[in-house]
């Protein structure tokens, strides 16, 4: 069993939170790929939460 809700890509999965407090798309996306270059994912921003390891999840 995973973590991660398994209906959409990392990026997507970001987004969730910031959808539900009203943001725009345009407001999303810089918090979104900010967020996964922190964590060092910006490359596997399009892969689903099971196309990552345990640690990436």
């Amino acid at each position: 069993m995973t973590a991660l809700i398994q209906i959409e890509h990392v990026s997507k999965f970001l987004e969730l939170p910031l959808i539900y407090r009203g943001l725009s798309r345009k407001q999303r996306e810089p918090l979104v790929l900010q967020a996964l270059e922190v964590v060092d994912l910006l490359d596997r921003r399009m892969h689903f939460p099971s196309e990552l390891s345990g640690g990436q999840q």
